[in-house]
């Protein structure tokens, strides 16, 4: 979805004679785990895109707490004229991506492209679970039948999701939820019609 979503900006960058350029997190490429795409035009700016992409980004758990805000401020860097910026990004357990992603709305035209998965967002009832900390490697042992413990699973993730939709508000950049349960192109049409 994350994917199908840039191919998308990307397509619509291009048009009149435009450029793309991507800073990517993850994946093969640089030290620090970001990759840089300069802007081209036309069809090679998309090829090249494409390309991009298929080599991967970073999986889901592994990605440096960090990265988000690294790859914001490289954009930051990067773009001198303005133009349009889009992230995209489930915005799960970063840290300080608000500063750079505000510096940016300042020079840009923002959106932020949030991806969800309804899956990640409940807790099943499946019984006794060990759960490793990926950050601290601390075994935690939770019972997932018991109802309360579910019940503020996802009370902690809807409170997660809304505070990521008000900071983006804060900042006054445009926030497109997309859900992989839904069909995501006609919400990014619905959105940006």
């Amino acid at each position: 979805m994350a994917e199908g979503a840039a191919l998308v900006f990307a397509r619509l960058g291009l048009r009149r004679a435009g450029s793309v350029g991507v800073v990517a997190c993850g994946g093969p490429g640089e030290p620090g785990g970001i990759r840089v795409l300069p802007p081209r035009g036309s069809k090679p700016g998309f090829v090249a895109v494409r390309k991009l992409l298929e080599e991967g980004v970073a999986p889901d758990g592994r990605a440096d707490p960090d990265m988000l805000a690294a790859a914001l401020g490289r954009v930051f860097k990067l773009s001198k004229l303005s133009g349009l910026i889009v992230v995209i990004s489930d915005f799960r357990d970063q840290r300080e991506w608000e500063r750079p992603l505000g510096a940016l709305r300042l020079r840009h035209a923002v959106v932020a492209i949030e991806v969800g998965d309804p899956a990640e967002a409940e807790l099943p009832a499946v019984g006794r679970l060990a759960l490793v900390d990926p950050e601290t490697g601390e075994l935690v042992r939770v019972d997932s039948s018991n109802g309360r413990l579910r019940d503020r699973f996802a009370a902690l993730e809807r409170e997660r999701r809304a505070a990521v939709a008000a900071e983006l508000r804060r900042l006054g950049v445009k926030h497109i939820a997309l859900s992989t349960d839904q069909d995501w192109l006609v919400e990014i049409g619905r959105r940006l019609g």
